[in-house]
């Protein structure tokens, strides 16, 4: 054998070597709260690393664009498993792969793609409060946008009919509306949009949620009577029940 195949040889055997100590990938990567500019990632720990807690995350992310070059960036040392990726571009498709490092290498990565917003939807919907026959939604300002805008909510149950028959409200400058009047144990789908001197802008994300049933709350020991906002207790409640009758 010569040198030079006994020294591939022999970086082929520490290669081998190493990858038999590479630890186990995360699991269950997930992308979510998307805005213009950020991504949250979340996931779950390896379910064994020789290491014990010594090792960390680390986080790639580029854009999954035509272009064959793409700029990977790089965060290294994340010590939780969770990570707020942040100075992305709006209205962008990105690959986020995350690995596990040891002083021994990387594990194999697991992957997640998700689109940012773009920067003239209201950002970061969210359900603040639900109840049999409320539900209450806040969103913050788009990051761009031309000129002052008001907000229109846009909702209906499930499943979905097509948009023109969806239920509107103009609900002004506020970033924050509570429907009323819906309808008990009722799956709803909704989403807000930016009203501007050139008209609405693109929709935001929807959110989809379910409205209580009307005999529960978080309280399991309390009843509420159908038409009335009081909350008894149980032994009150099938009292006037029955007085009702």
């Amino acid at each position: 054998m010569t040198p030079i195949s006994a020294f591939k040889q022999l970086t082929q055997n520490y290669d081998d070597h190493l990858r038999s100590r590479a630890p186990d990938p995360p699991r269950n990567l997930l992308a979510s709260h998307a805005t213009a500019d950020s991504v949250m990632l979340r996931w779950s720990a390896p379910i064994y690393v020789d290491e014990g807690k010594r090792y960390w995350y680390t986080i790639t992310y580029k854009p999954r664009t035509p272009q064959r070059r793409s700029n990977v960036v790089a965060v290294d040392f994340i010590n939780k498993d969770r990570y707020l990726v942040t100075g992305l571009k709006s209205f962008t498709l990105y690959e986020f792969s995350v690995y596990v490092t040891t002083r021994y290498g990387q594990s194999v990565p697991i992957k997640v793609q998700e689109y940012t917003e773009p920067c003239t939807v209201p950002q970061s919907v969210r359900i603040d409060a639900i109840s049999d026959e409320t539900a209450t939604i806040s969103w913050r300002a788009p990051k761009m946008n031309n000129g002052p805008e008001s907000y229109v909510i846009q909702f209906v149950q499930e499943p979905a009919p097509q948009f023109v028959y969806w239920s509107k409200y103009k609900v002004g400058q506020s970033t924050r509306f509570t429907l009323t009047d819906l309808q008990a144990d009722t799956r709803y789908i909704i989403c807000v949009t930016a009203e501007h001197n050139h008209g609405l802008a693109a929709m935001s994300k929807s959110m989809r949620f379910r409205t209580k049933k009307w005999w529960g709350d978080e309280d399991s020991t309390c009843l509420r009577i159908p038409g009335t906002s009081h909350r008894l207790s149980i032994a009150s409640a099938i009292s006037t029940l029955t007085a009702l009758r």
